[in-house]
């Protein structure tokens, strides 16, 4: 491993949504593309970024889980 950089290993085509993207496209990306964790976009920045377990936080907290 010694020698490898990131771009030896990293994602090249990157899927990303923006900030506004509605939650079923955030779903699609996950389930169906294997995208995780989807980055979020805007103006060309990196802005954030969410991965399965933030969707599952949010909803154990819709389900009154501390």
């Amino acid at each position: 491993m010694l020698g490898t950089h990131a771009e030896d290993v990293m994602t090249h085509d990157v899927h990303s949504v923006t900030p506004d993207a509605d939650l079923a496209v955030l779903v699609d990306l996950m389930v169906k593309r294997h995208v995780n964790p989807v980055p979020v976009v805007e103006d060309g920045r990196l802005v954030g970024i969410v991965s399965r377990s933030d969707l599952l936080r949010m909803m154990a907290t819709d389900l009154g889980a501390p």
